[in-house]
């Protein structure tokens, strides 16, 4: 509450203020959630669950078979960076508030991140195997661990009625669930149609756009949503 410093006007900023405390949320808050609004904001978990079963799942297992690398190595490899995600994303929460005002570009530099790590894990340089498919999942997650922060804290930052907030939780969660699902789905079906590096190739091919279709409409939504 702003201070008053002139006596006469205390008393009538007292009202004001309490008639706005007293006014009805429906007269005063924000207005309700329009299904574009909530279609534009989910749409971002969609790649971001798409990503998770390639890279953790799927990545391994076309690195053991096709490339021939030792599974141990790997598991140890993705045990230490995931290790490194837990010293690194409170690092990256933070930076984010800091710098709040650059989100965009914050985001920005997340998606560029996360799409370049996803192509080079699926594309291997094969006499630098394991060291390139460290490198690969480092990129790809330290994107992953910036855009999933910022876009999870820009829901919660969403100035709406308390009604709402199932709505914005569920759409992130839909656009989730229906990436998490593809992501199951696609990789055996285009394995089944070409050999498993092609498959990964045109799946590396089809996230890209993807990704930058849902950047898009998410930071449309972010210069207009209160």
């Amino acid at each position: 509450m702003t201070k008053a410093f002139g006596g006469a006007e205390a008393p009538q900023q007292a009202n004001d203020n309490r008639a706005f405390q007293e006014k009805p949320e429906d007269d005063n808050g924000p207005a309700h959630l329009r299904w574009p609004d909530l279609f534009a904001y989910g749409a971002m978990a969609f790649p971001l669950a798409f990503a998770g079963l390639p890279i953790y799942l799927h990545a391994p297992d076309f690195y053991a078979v096709t490339m021939e690398q030792s599974v141990t190595l790997l598991g140890t490899v993705l045990l230490v960076l995931r290790l490194v995600d837990a010293v690194q994303d409170p690092i990256i929460g933070s930076l984010s508030d800091h710098f709040h005002s650059s989100r965009a570009t914050i985001l920005a530099l997340g998606a560029v991140l996360l799409g370049v790590g996803f192509w080079m894990l699926f594309h291997p340089v094969s006499s630098l195997t394991l060291v390139w498919f460290a490198a690969s999942v480092l990129i790809c997650t330290t994107g992953f661990s910036v855009v999933s922060i910022n876009f999870q804290a820009l829901g919660g930052l969403w100035r709406t009625r308390s009604a709402d907030r199932t709505g914005v939780t569920a759409s992130r969660e839909a656009f989730g669930l229906v990436g998490l699902l593809v992501a199951a789905v696609a990789p055996p079906v285009l394995m089944h149609l070409s050999g498993p590096q092609d498959a990964f190739h045109w799946l590396a091919i089809s996230y890209l756009p993807l990704l930058a279709l849902a950047y898009w409409l998410l930071v449309r939504w972010m210069h207009k949503a209160p």
